[in-house]
Order: C-alpha cells, then sequence, then structure tokens
C-alpha cells in the first residue's frame, strides 16, 4: 500500500502507470485502493474471488470466455529441457470483485470493476511438460 501511495504521487498527472504485482499483493485492500487518473495496477491472482454479485467464482468467468486470441513464445532452455516454442490461448473478461466475505464495514458493499486475463499453454507435444496451468 506505502509503494502504491508513493508512486501515485511522484508520478506526473500527465503520466499512465501500470503497477505490476505478483501473487502476494493480492489482497481486497490493495485492489479497492483509490487510485489517481491514469494509475492502473496488474496483479497475477492469489484467490479465486467471487465475481459479479458473487455469482460465480473468477476461475469460472474467464472459463466460460471464449478463446480471444493465440501466443506464440519463446521458451529458453533450461537444465536438461531444451528450448522449444510454446503456443498460448488468451482469454479476457470484464468481471466486478465481490468484497471477501470477512469483510466488515463499508468495504463489505464495495464490489470493484476491473478486468481479468488467463494465458494457457496448448497441450505441447508428447513428452513435453507443460509450462504451468495458466498465467
Amino acid at each position: 500500500m506505502t509503494s502504491l501511495h508513493v508512486t501515485q504521487h511522484a508520478i506526473p498527472d500527465a503520466c499512465r502507470v501500470v503497477v505490476v504485482a505478483d501473487r502476494e499483493v493480492d489482497f481486497h485492500p490493495l485492489v479497492a485502493a483509490v487510485r489517481q487518473e491514469g494509475m492502473n495496477v496488474l496483479i497475477r491472482t492469489a484467490q479465486n474471488r467471487r465475481v459479479d454479485a458473487d455469482t460465480q467464482s473468477l476461475e469460472a468467468a474467464i472459463a466460460a470466455t471464449p478463446v480471444r486470441g493465440t501466443l506464440t513464445i519463446a521458451v529458453p532452455q533450461r537444465n536438461e529441457r531444451p528450448a522449444r516454442s510454446a503456443q498460448l490461448t488468451i482469454r479476457w473478461t470484464g468481471v466486478c470483485l465481490s468484497p471477501p466475505q470477512h469483510t466488515k464495514g463499508w468495504a463489505a458493499s464495495l464490489h470493484i470493476p476491473g478486468q481479468v486475463m488467463v494465458a494457457e499453454e496448448l497441450p505441447p507435444p508428447p513428452g513435453i511438460t507443460t509450462l504451468c496451468e495458466s498465467w
């Protein structure tokens, strides 16, 4: 939270900022934090959050979204694994994140609009281990 606050005050208003964070910052107060115009947050999720007025989970929302594109990436050689190409499917959709069930006070009614995106590797050739289930 401190880094987000410091970043907002250090960057001129005319700049567009995207703060990129990993799973350890996937918590409701950060997602709900008020941000200045032009500041966005990209977080790799750790929680299968409730979305869309608690009607479904984040995973169900993205699974119901059609594949919107594909991307081929280079996977570098690592240890005994040879270099290769991997083809990813890309999906995204808009959701409204529901507050955690234990949230109290004003934040309990705070539903946050956002976008969810997932990149998943298509099945690799036989004998090759997939990179991971999804990003």
